[in-house]
């Protein structure tokens, strides 16, 4: 566990569990939300949020989030009746993002994807040449600086 929540940071942040009571799930969680949300702020783009598992907004992007269905958001305009125009002239207005790469991520697989591959994935795990499946519910972005889950997955003792 490391917490970068609190005044604890910048002498090395709690370790095992965090001086405030916190345990290593409720950081984690936090930190995922916290860059998350520091990510979207960096973007330059209009962004539409699509689920109903939204966080509030601050006001340096608020112009620039739209919400469709069922997700809903306090002062951010809503796409009605399926109509897209505001979102899509917001975003020729915006400037481009200028992420520049030619790397090529594999981003995770949706579940029609590994149905189609079960009989060699049971086969796989029968042979012993897989022993384990996690699952790790976020995405890195091309370049340096967004390869998060790529360094984790590399990196941790399972």
């Amino acid at each position: 566990m490391f917490c970068h929540q609190c005044e604890q940071t910048p002498m090395g942040g709690c370790t095992v569990a965090g001086v405030c009571g916190k345990d290593e799930t409720i950081a984690s969680l936090q930190d995922i939300i916290v860059f998350a949300l520091k990510g979207i702020a960096e973007f330059p783009g209009a962004i539409l949020a699509t689920t109903n598992c939204v966080m509030p907004i601050k006001g340096t992007y608020a112009d620039r989030m739209f919400s469709y269905d069922v997700a809903g958001l306090e002062n951010v305009r809503k796409i009605e009746n399926d109509d897209f125009t505001p979102l899509i002239e917001k975003a020729l207005e915006l400037p481009e993002a200028n992420i520049e790469s030619d790397e090529t991520l594999l981003t995770g697989f949706h579940h029609e994807t590994v149905i189609g591959i079960a009989p060699e994935i049971i086969q796989a795990v029968k042979d012993g040449k897989i022993q384990r499946f996690f699952v790790i519910a976020g995405c890195d972005a091309p370049g340096k600086g967004g390869e998060y889950y790529r360094l984790f997955v590399g990196v941790s003792a399972f």
